[in-house]
């Protein structure tokens, strides 16, 4: 286990920090930092527009990291009424492990609970290097994210 203080800890570094612009998209890919799937604490900063295509997305989007699905059911929203703001922390051991908070304003200026999940996937690196969102339906909007891994 790595101690804050002590020579073992790995610095944090940027493995993700992109804003896309998407119409009419089910699934959406971001390529991650070459060599990402070494990592196993990740910090994720997320904001997802409200919908602003025709007909409705609702319901859950489902995210992978690496391959690894981040949570059961953590992102079931309906976007056509809300985007939404969350800061993920996710690690693969010693206990698979999210925390999220979430904001349909920015986290920066609203205090919110932290929701705790162990159910981050460890085994199943099918996609690695990439940061995958599908949606329920088609999805039109931005989507800003950064992750930082050590």
């Amino acid at each position: 286990m790595r101690m804050e203080g002590s020579e073992n800890v790995m610095e944090w570094r940027t493995i993700l920090s992109e804003t896309k612009s998407v119409e009419n998209e089910k699934i959406v890919e971001f390529s991650l930092l070459s060599g990402s799937t070494r990592f196993d604490e990740f910090v994720i900063n997320l904001s997802v527009g409200k919908h602003s295509g025709d007909g409705e997305c609702n319901g859950n989007t489902t995210i992978k990291l690496n391959g690894r699905e981040l949570g059961y059911y953590l992102f079931n929203k309906n976007l056509k009424t809300n985007g939404f703001n969350m800061y993920i922390e996710a690690r693969t051991r010693p206990i698979p492990n999210i925390k999220k908070s979430e904001s349909v304003n920015l986290l920066a200026y609203n205090a919110v609970n932290l929701m705790n999940q162990n159910s981050f996937n460890p085994d199943n690196l099918v996609d690695p290097s990439k940061f995958i969102m599908t949606f329920p339906a088609e999805y039109t909007g931005t989507i800003t994210v950064e992750i930082y891994a050590r």
